[in-house]
């Protein structure tokens, strides 16, 4: 028997669909058309890249060189009581080293307060500092010790929050110290913030999803009439509030309950 060469029939070829000319080029032109707005309505301007570029300077040189350490004077520092109203606070304990005497421990705004100070470093600047009830810190006068390490004056009491409050004198000794900056213990006291934020949120975020999850599960719930009419109700709750960007919900609630510490 011969050998029979099977052949199939080739495809049909098909036609591609030719573009016109003038089609590309409407296309293009109306591609031109809305770059062209889009150029305008965002206003971009290439040349602020350069003109522009001294205003970034001081942030990128602080992103290269992080403020984590910082040379700080070497000071001594002692604080004493005193109030506006009510009785005076007791007396601090004698203590070695630098100490604050005010000529009364009640007074009002306006009035005349003697600050007397001993045992400081002789010969050397400082500074009076009011601190009030909340904690809030004003400048008052500076001064310089003299050669025994005192120093006395007489300043008006100002206006401050509270009832309660502090003097603070500050003498600047000789010399620097290496400590961690204000912005790296600020960090550092905010980083731990945030992770207790994240921890109790999450707590009390769980004790509202448990019992929620259970009544939009179908296959709990579809069991009768009531239980499926709850879950069609929690599960068109749960779908609109999973719609909603989480940034408006945050900003919803910290109108609500405030922003925290």
């Amino acid at each position: 028997m011969a050998n029979e060469t099977l052949t199939r029939p080739s495809p049909p070829v098909i036609p591609r669909p030719q573009t016109r000319p003038w089609m590309l080029a409407l296309l293009l032109l109306g591609l031109a058309v809305v770059y062209v707005y889009g150029w305008k309505v965002t206003q971009i301007n290439l040349g602020q890249l350069m003109t522009n570029f001294h205003l970034i300077r001081p942030l990128v040189r602080d992103l290269v060189r992080p403020d984590v350490l910082a040379w700080v004077p070497r000071m001594q520092v002692t604080r004493t009581a005193f109030r506006f109203t009510g009785e005076a606070p007791p007396p601090a304990a004698l203590a070695a080293g630098p100490r604050l005497t005010l000529s009364r421990t009640v007074a009002n705004p306006g009035e005349p307060l003697e600050i007397r100070g001993e045992g400081f470093a002789p010969d050397r600047p400082g500074q009076i500092i009011w601190i009030d009830q909340s904690g809030s810190s004003a400048r008052g006068a500076a001064f310089r010790t003299d050669d025994q390490g005192r120093f006395v004056l007489t300043l008006p009491v100002p206006d401050l929050i509270g009832t309660e409050h502090r003097v603070s004198a500050e003498v600047t000794l000789p010399g620097r110290q290496l400590r961690f900056s204000v912005a790296a213990g600020l960090v550092f006291w905010r980083l731990i913030e945030t992770v207790f934020l994240a921890l109790m949120g999450t707590t009390i975020a769980v004790l509202f999803a448990v019992p929620v999850s259970f009544l939009g599960a179908k296959n709990l719930m579809a069991r009768s009439a009531l239980g499926t009419s709850i879950y069609y109700v929690v599960r068109t709750a749960l779908n609109i509030t999973r719609s909603i960007e989480p940034l408006i919900m945050a900003t919803v609630f910290a109108v609500w309950v405030g922003i925290g510490p």
